[in-house]
């Protein structure tokens, strides 16, 4: 149950940062962007927290979701299959 709520927490943070995007979008043309290292990083971070929640929310999927198939052995491995399996 606990996982749940963490990967809720990262979907939350994931719209959060979007949002961010959006709103601040609105107010920046990309030459602001291009000619300022504080807005230019300030989007850059946002994009970095939806990569890293992203990527921590794939990671726990993957773990959650293994299901041992032998029969299906010789096709691709699924991310996060045990190795020697």
């Amino acid at each position: 149950m606990r996982e749940k709520v963490k990967d809720r927490g990262r979907l939350e943070h994931i719209l959060e940062a979007i949002n961010e995007i959006q709103e601040y979008k609105s107010q920046y043309t990309l030459e602001d962007v291009k000619n300022s290292k504080l807005v230019f990083y300030g989007f850059t971070k946002f994009v970095e927290v939806i990569g890293e929640a992203v990527q921590k929310l794939w990671q726990s999927y993957s773990a959650a979701s293994y299901i041992p198939c032998p029969y299906a052995k010789g096709f691709c491995p699924l991310q996060g299959e045990p190795k020697g399996s």
